[in-house]
């Protein structure tokens, strides 16, 4: 990323699994107790593993290589039709140079 990032480039990650909400979609996924949720709507039954960042994880790197960072909350009420935001985040980091 970094290598073909212009001086006033932008990197957008987006819905990024936050750790510290990890139980909430554990919850809304049907992934803790009887998993009834998942169960009634999956359609690959494959097992997979999800990956959770914590926030600090996108600070550090943007501190790390001179960039600016901010955070979008994706749990809005705007967002409330998507389950996903319940547990998700995005990050904009903006080229400083």
């Amino acid at each position: 990323m970094l290598k073909v990032l212009k001086s006033d480039g932008v990197i957008f990650i987006g819905d990024i699994n936050d750790v510290s909400k990890k139980e909430v979609a554990m919850r809304l996924r049907g992934e803790s107790g009887s998993g009834k949720a998942r169960k009634s709507r999956v359609v690959d039954k494959s097992e997979v593993a999800h990956l959770y960042y914590p926030v600090s994880f996108f600070e550090k790197f943007a501190t790390n290589n001179n960039l600016s960072f901010e955070l979008i909350n994706e749990s809005v009420p705007e967002l409330s039709f998507y389950e996903g935001s319940a547990y998700r985040y995005s990050v904009l980091l903006k080229n400083s140079n």
